[in-house]
């Protein structure tokens, strides 16, 4: 890649993540909402200078910049526990990012070949992270009701398939009548409700079950 080209595109992709951070905080989101999103937008960025040789050359290589670079799988890792799992921040999310860094530090610090180990386990760990986000992503994708978020889900597990023209798009009135209950059941936030289930709403919205989970 051009040597002007690589610090461009890293300083379009931090700019958007900049932007993204401070969207997020000026919105009427949740305040875990802004503190992981903050968390992961200063990771990313961080990260993506410290992989650029160039640029890690004209930042003069500081050491707190690399360590806040190897936190973020784990903080992408938070950010999907918070925003798909509506989990509040807790002393013990902060684990993950704890043994990255500490192993982030020990690459930087040890010998070659004990680094190199060190980078091994780092990678391994990241990769189990990843594999945790797809879960919990997977997990709720049908019965999530909050709509962006199933709509995210839906987007990475269930692509769009070819709708057949001649089939009728339009819903009928019992179809319209539920989806106007449901999006007063949402505008109204009784998603909040703790341990509420998809029986519970049925339940409440007056619905067989089936027809939630269709």
């Amino acid at each position: 890649m051009s040597p002007l080209l690589d610090p461009f595109l890293r300083g379009l992709v931090a700019g958007l993540m900049a932007a993204f951070a401070l969207a997020v905080a000026r919105s009427r989101a949740a305040p875990p909402v802004k503190w992981v999103t903050l968390a992961l937008s200063v990771c990313v960025v961080c990260w993506m200078s410290s992989e650029s040789a160039s640029m890690w050359a004209a930042m003069g290589r500081p050491f707190a910049v690399q360590v806040i670079g190897f936190l973020a799988s784990g903080a992408f890792w938070l950010f999907v526990q918070v925003i798909f799992e509506d989990r509040p921040l807790r002393p013990w999310a902060a684990l993950p990012l704890i043994i990255l860094a500490a192993m982030g530090v020990a690459i930087e610090v040890l010998p070659p070949r004990p680094s190199n180990l060190v980078g091994a386990a780092f990678n391994a760990f990241s990769g189990v992270l990843a594999l945790h986000v797809v879960y919990v992503i997977a997990r709720g994708w049908r019965g999530d009701l909050v709509e962006g978020r199933r709509r995210a889900r839906a987007t990475l597990f269930d692509p769009p398939r070819r709708v057949d023209p001649r089939q009728d798009v339009r819903a009928d009135a019992a179809e319209r009548h539920l989806l106007d209950k449901l999006e007063g059941f949402v505008v109204a936030e009784g998603w909040r409700r703790e341990g509420l289930t998809i029986g519970d709403l049925a339940t409440e919205l007056e619905t067989p079950e089936h027809r939630l989970r269709g």
